[in-house]
């Protein structure tokens, strides 16, 4: 069921069903485990972490300016998604259910991706020069490489890992769907992200880093999209936005303005005439009318103030070190491999975090799948040995 879960995550529209697959398993484990049907384990270096950035969120609570949105997203972006995590680490514990979970969330982002091209491109007949999902309005384009290139790197492990011919093949037709619709996204946060992850899984393939980096370079050179990274206007609005949640930290350095995802972007709590006012004069142009940071440490600096911002530091550090310990001191070439692997995830993820909204339900699975991932071949290493 949390598979399930998984699979349906890319999907628009279907928020009901997702939500009734969610809370039943949830409750189902929890009930088993009372009843000592299953044993849930929470060891992982991860849940340090965790708790002391669940205690902060929650004294925050008290003094949020938005106390009502506070809770909920409390709730329903951060005690959820925990949930989420164990019960993942739990069940999906071994290598061969390792590797269930990577085939769905391959199986799932190669469905949407082949769906909406097909309905981007062939229905509504768009010319391949327009930002592939640019009209979506439930998956916007800068967050569908979240999906598509999370899941492009466990399609191009498994084209190297497997040995059977026929999962090769769809390993690769899988890679090659997900890398054309990432393209096309012609995202700046996305592209910079796929370089740079390729760059970490393929470190030691030079051939195969030039042969599917170079495409995407050769793009951004012959394409439009090179105008949208010389478009300095552009940038001048997104540095407008980084100052703007600057200043609001300013005012709420310690405890933050509160943990809504749309506190500080709602003018029942925020003038943005006054805090535009702060910021340099080139940078409070705001055509689009929105004020989300697109940065994650940003958007936590501003929820949960500096000491918030450390503590979700400690969270992403955590993850890295484990990829670190996997890669360089595993005995298990199964492990290693792996373990570079979800390193090149996490690493895209944090690269498009810098550039995008992170803290959506769509991005949060995503986010906690991959720790998820990591958790899990952390505890495989701790029990070695490893079979596969």
């Amino acid at each position: 069921m949390m598979g399930l879960f998984v699979f349906l995550n890319p999907f628009p529209h279907i928020t009901a069903i997702k939500e009734f697959v969610f809370y039943p398993t949830v409750f189902a484990a929890i009930v088993l485990f009372f009843f000592k049907k299953i044993e849930l384990s929470f060891k992982t270096p991860l849940t340090l972490p965790f708790a002391l950035f669940v205690f902060w969120a929650f004294l925050n609570l008290f003094f949020a300016l938005d106390k009502a949105n506070s809770i909920h997203d409390f709730f329903a972006h951060l005690l959820k998604y925990l949930l989420f995590y164990y019960v993942l680490i739990n069940y999906f514990s071994s290598p061969k259910r390792l590797l269930v979970l990577s085939w769905i969330v391959i199986v799932s982002s190669t469905i949407f991706s082949a769906a909406t091209l097909t309905f981007f491109y062939v229905i509504l007949k768009n010319p391949l020069s327009t930002r592939f999902g640019i009209t979506f309005t439930d998956s916007a384009t800068n967050i569908i490489g979240f999906t598509t290139v999370f899941a492009l790197i466990l399609s191009l492990q498994h084209f190297y890992s497997e040995k059977t011919s026929y999962l090769k093949v769809i390993s690769l037709f899988c890679f090659l769907l997900l890398y054309v619709a990432s393209v096309l996204t012609q995202a700046r946060g996305t592209l910079i992200a796929l370089i740079l992850s390729l760059f970490v899984l393929l470190a030691k393939n030079k051939k195969a880093l030039l042969c599917f980096s170079g495409p995407v370079l050769l793009y951004i050179l012959i394409s439009p999209v090179k105008d949208r990274f010389a478009n300095y206007d552009f940038y001048h609005v997104r540095l407008g936005l980084f100052y703007y949640s600057v200043e609001i930290i300013k005012s709420y350095p310690i405890i933050g303005s509160g943990f809504s995802i749309d506190t500080y972007r709602d003018t029942r709590w925020f003038d943005p005439k006054e805090y535009m006012a702060r910021i340099p004069e080139k940078y409070r142009t705001q055509p689009h009318g929105f004020y989300w940071s697109h940065n994650m440490l940003l958007d936590i600096g501003v929820r949960v103030g500096l000491v918030g911002l450390a503590l979700f530091l400690y969270v992403l550090f955590v993850p890295v070190k484990m990829c670190w310990r996997l890669i360089w001191y595993a005995e298990d070439d199964f492990i290693k491999s792996w373990g570079l692997c979800m390193l090149s995830a996490f690493v895209m993820f944090c690269v498009k975090g810098l550039f995008d909204p992170v803290f959506t339900h769509f991005v949060d699975v995503i986010f906690y799948t991959i720790l998820s991932m990591i958790t899990i071949l952390w505890r495989l290493n701790e029990e070695e040995p490893c079979l596969v």
